[in-house]
């Protein structure tokens, strides 16, 4: 089971997702990361109720991230996790993905030559 990480009195209003997201609506300070913040932005994107696999890719990212302090292509989750199509979790673009993981903003700094997920069926 998911554990959420304890509020602090810096938490955001989740209910004002323009006081803790930038303009591009990354989490401006990703260590106020939790789970209701993750599902608050994965509403906002119109993923909607985060499922398990959700969490299984989110997790997989955050992880990956905080090991390389990189982003992950939608190879290497498909690989490593065996999520065989993550681009229809998380409607086909990995910025959702990186948005709903509360990972900072890569501000135009991910080599992708394409901003979705191709590979995916």
């Amino acid at each position: 089971m998911d554990t959420h990480t304890a509020a602090t009195a810096e938490a955001p209003n989740l209910s004002d997702t323009g006081s803790y997201l930038d303009l591009e609506g990354y989490l401006r300070n990703p260590a106020q990361w939790d789970w209701d913040i993750a599902q608050a932005i994965a509403s906002k994107e119109k993923v909607g109720v985060l499922t398990g696999k959700h969490k299984r890719v989110v997790k997989y990212v955050r992880k990956y991230y905080k090991a390389h302090e990189d982003w992950p292509i939608a190879r290497q989750i498909k690989k490593d996790i065996g999520c065989s199509n993550p681009c229809s979790l998380f409607l086909g673009t990995p910025e959702t993905i990186f948005k709903v993981a509360g990972l900072p903003n890569p501000g135009g700094h991910t080599k992708w030559g394409t901003r979705r997920f191709e590979i995916c069926p």
